[in-house]
């Protein structure tokens, strides 16, 4: 008899035992997800970002895998397709970054690496306040534009550069002139640029001073991460984030694990 009930107090000692565990042992559950994701992005005068952003103190899963930033010299980069932007500021209510290509940021001669801007359209898109630009590099036929302004130097070269307005009208700056520089030039690349700044550009002198600034005030995109299902998580006061593992949206909820604790059993 005391065998017996000597068995069933021990069966019970370890059951509770594991009970305990359940509830007050270490938790890797969402709310360690949500405290961590409660870190926010800052660097420079880019403070307070959350998702899709990651980098920094804030963890990978707080963040798209795409929306890696990087803080170098006290500002906040970004590669997309291999290539590196400044982020001069970003907007998490309207879903849009402000950047400049990092090979552009002080100069319009990039020196031995010439390649157009390209965007993954899966996750960016271009703004209505952005426009094309497009550069000439090494350009034979002198002659043939002495009256275009939109002529810079780099090392002794000639170079042009055409806004998107003006290509559309070359007549007013030369019949077929887009075609002879392309045969005349050694190379031509496609930078991006604010839609106010081309503008400038097309009625001032196309000085290589007035090109510089306008490349170098960068331009928009805006970006699709799960935006829906990001700001549907903010309203119930979740905060957003990645399982990198499944590749999917994630919503994480406070309070599982931090005081509050599941998988409890009455005894």
């Amino acid at each position: 008899m005391h065998h017996h009930l000597s068995r069933n107090v021990f069966f019970l000692l370890m059951v509770s035992s594991v009970v305990l565990i359940l509830i007050h042992g270490p938790s890797s559950s969402s709310a360690d997800d949500y405290s961590d994701c409660g870190k926010l992005f800052e660097c420079g005068d880019v403070l307070g970002i959350g998702y899709p952003f990651w980098g920094s103190s804030r963890p990978s899963k707080c963040g798209h895998p795409n929306f890696h930033l990087k803080c170098i010299d006290n500002v906040p980069q970004i590669s997309i397709f291999n290539e590196d932007y400044l982020v001069l500021h970003i907007d998490n209510t309207t879903h849009t970054i402000k950047a400049v290509r990092a090979d552009y940021q002080r100069d319009v001669c990039p020196g031995t690496e010439f390649h157009n801007t390209t965007m993954d359209t899966g996750l960016f898109n271009y703004t209505s306040a952005t426009e094309e630009l497009r550069l000439f590099y090494t350009c034979s036929s002198v002659q043939q534009f002495t009256s275009v302004p939109n002529q810079f130097d780099c090392s002794g070269t000639v170079n042009y550069f055409f806004t998107h307005d003006q290509i559309a009208g070359q007549s007013s700056f030369q019949p077929n002139g887009v075609q002879v520089l392309l045969g005349d030039c050694e190379k031509n690349v496609w930078v991006r640029v604010f839609r106010s700044e081309a503008m400038i550009l097309q009625v001032t002198t196309g000085s290589k001073d007035n090109l510089i600034r306008a490349v170098s005030a960068g331009f928009n995109l805006s970006w699709n991460a799960n935006n829906t299902l990001c700001d549907d998580c903010l309203r119930n006061n979740n905060r957003c984030g990645y399982k990198h593992a499944s590749n999917q949206f994630a919503c994480y909820l406070p309070g599982i694990g931090e005081g509050t604790y599941a998988g409890a059993i009455a005894i």
